[in-house]
């Protein structure tokens, strides 16, 4: 039996790339029993932060 887990999560601040996220999510518990799938998102188009230059 197969389960799907989707975990949305914000990326810890200080992870500048993709190898200092892959650190931070081979360091969490379990890493050998589960399949880590990551998606990078682009900022919204109203997010107020983009505007002032805060992303």
């Amino acid at each position: 039996m197969e389960f799907l887990v989707t975990m949305t999560t914000r990326v810890p601040d200080g992870t500048t790339d993709a190898a200092d996220l892959e650190t931070v999510l081979a360091s969490m518990p379990l890493r050998i029993w589960r399949t880590d799938e990551v998606t990078p998102l682009s900022p919204h188009p109203n997010d107020p932060a983009a505007a002032d230059g805060r992303v």
